[in-house]
């Protein structure tokens, strides 16, 4: 449930940065299966064609903010803590 939470939130921002409908599929097929959230990619930098894993900030018991450490994007990714 929880990736699938961090999976939906990073979606969501994707899209609002007016990202095509391929390629949010191709984000959502690249992320699906993945396990340890650490491992998630960048979805700005994965549309531009790179991988850059994000760094997750936690706060208490839930993750609270996903952020790009290359392109500096940022995301609330409000989930709890695994």
């Amino acid at each position: 449930m929880r990736n699938y939470l961090i999976r939906a939130a990073l979606t969501f921002a994707l899209d609002k940065t007016g990202a095509s409908p391929d390629e949010i599929e191709r984000y959502e097929a690249r992320t699906r299966n993945l396990r340890d959230a650490d491992t998630y990619p960048c979805p700005v930098c994965f549309v531009r064609g790179e991988e850059q894993p994000l760094v997750l900030r936690l706060s208490g018991d839930w993750v609270d903010q996903a952020a790009c450490p290359k392109c500096k994007g940022r995301w609330s990714v409000p989930v709890p803590r695994p």
